[in-house]
């Protein structure tokens, strides 16, 4: 809640998830989604034998799964839940900075999918935010 009140973020990332549902994050994100705060989490990564992980799977939060380059779905994506908020967004095989890896270093899982889908989130909001100002500076001319 800290992030929400005290920082007044319009995004929250997280690229984590458990296979049983968790009090101690559920109130925060909740918290959040109240105060129009967009939440993505990471669906998981077992593939289709596995469920879409909480908080992934919380009716609030965005689930975010993961393609390879092509838009495919990942082997390890798991199988979308029906009528949730989710995006698929690249999370295989992406080149990133690592510490002690000085040509970067390549990794893949919705919780590489899920800071990316945050990014073109925060994005939108800029642009969005951006439009109005833009209408009021043509109203002074």
């Amino acid at each position: 809640m800290y992030a929400t009140d005290q920082w007044k973020v319009a995004i929250i990332n997280m690229s984590f998830g458990w296979p049983q549902y968790q009090m101690a994050v559920a109130k925060p994100v909740d918290h959040a989604a109240t105060c129009g705060v967009l939440v993505c989490a990471a669906a998981s990564n077992g593939g289709a034998k596995d469920d879409v992980a909480f908080p992934a799977r919380d009716s609030p939060v965005i689930c975010v799964h993961s393609t390879n380059k092509q838009g495919k779905p990942s082997d390890f994506t798991p199988n979308p839940l029906p009528f949730t908020p989710k995006f698929a967004v690249i999370g295989e095989n992406v080149e990133a900075a690592w510490p002690g890896c000085e040509n970067g270093h390549s990794q893949s899982g919705t919780s590489t999918a899920t800071p990316i889908l945050a990014a073109v989130m925060a994005l939108v909001l800029e642009f969005v935010d951006q439009k109005p100002r833009k209408a009021q500076d043509e109203k002074r001319l």
